[in-house]
């Protein structure tokens, strides 16, 4: 078994650096987001769960899809290449990740994407306000 000189190794890590810190400073907003939406440890600690399960599924589809992707690729031409590889991230991150999850979360003509965030399931963490006072059914 040959083992990689520190370098190779070290730089190696060094592609996925900003990929490191782009996720760390997503599950730290979620973890905010959770904290701002309930005002508690717990409803802090759902939001930092479901992102953390979100990054993880985000991550393992995303690497499926790259070995998919390669075994198309192999077999084009340079400029069809080019070609799926441009318009296959426009459509991808624009298209799906973006306008179709936004669009899927919002209810049609009734609000803003914006909204969607007021109606978020995560805000059921806390109890309401005025649970003391509801008569028990």
């Amino acid at each position: 078994m040959t083992t990689l000189p520190a370098t190779t190794a070290q730089s190696t890590l060094g592609y996925f650096r900003w990929a490191f810190i782009v996720t760390v400073i997503g599950l730290v907003l979620g973890g905010v987001l959770g904290w701002q939406m309930t005002g508690t440890i717990g409803g802090m600690a759902t939001v930092f769960f479901i992102c953390s399960v979100l990054a993880v599924l985000e991550i393992s589809l995303s690497f499926d899809n790259a070995i998919v992707n390669a075994n198309k690729l192999k077999d084009m031409t340079p400029v069809w290449q080019q070609r799926f590889l441009t318009w296959g991230i426009i459509i991808a991150v624009f298209g799906m990740r973006i306008v179709s999850s936004s669009s899927t979360t919002s209810r049609p003509r009734s609000s803003s994407n914006a909204g969607v965030l007021s109606r978020a399931p995560i805000s059921s963490c806390s109890p309401p306000a005025n649970r003391r006072n509801m008569p028990a059914s």
